[in-house]
């Protein structure tokens, strides 16, 4: 008889992998979930350009200055603003972004228009939430 306890803890390997799994994938669609809210927030956000009105309408928008995140006035690129999930064997990548062909010249800008950037704007601001989302360090 020996003067130490011992427990024995087993599981399976197989089960220990799919919970993790399981469990990144939430981790991932929850990351997805918030980055892609704040997006559509910072999109639809209060602007201080110039006040316009709407053709055909009675009704008025404020446009955003340069530097301000677009001034979405039909909220098309709002709505367009998804996410994605790509699992394999090895990885699960969550994607956001928009297939909307105008919301990289509204990110970026072009030559005549500056850039209105919401995306990278939004990200760098979530960054840190991002991480704990994700369960890693701040």
């Amino acid at each position: 008889m020996t003067n130490t306890s011992e427990f024995m803890v087993t599981r399976n390997v197989e089960q220990v992998k799919e919970q993790l799994n399981k469990m990144m994938v939430e981790r991932i669609i929850s990351a997805c979930n918030q980055l892609q809210r704040e997006m559509k927030q910072t999109v639809s956000g209060n602007h201080n350009g110039v006040k316009y009105k709407i053709p055909r309408s009675s009704r008025t928008y404020i446009a955003s200055k340069p530097g301000e995140t677009f001034a979405s006035r039909t909220g098309e690129l709002q709505d367009s603003i998804k996410y994605g999930l790509h699992i394999t064997d090895n990885e699960v990548v969550g994607t956001i972004g928009s297939q909307l062909k105008r919301a990289v010249y509204v990110e970026n800008g072009t030559s005549t228009v500056e850039a209105r950037p919401f995306f990278l704007k939004t990200f760098e601001k979530e960054r840190g939430e991002l991480k704990r989302t994700l369960g890693g360090e701040q």
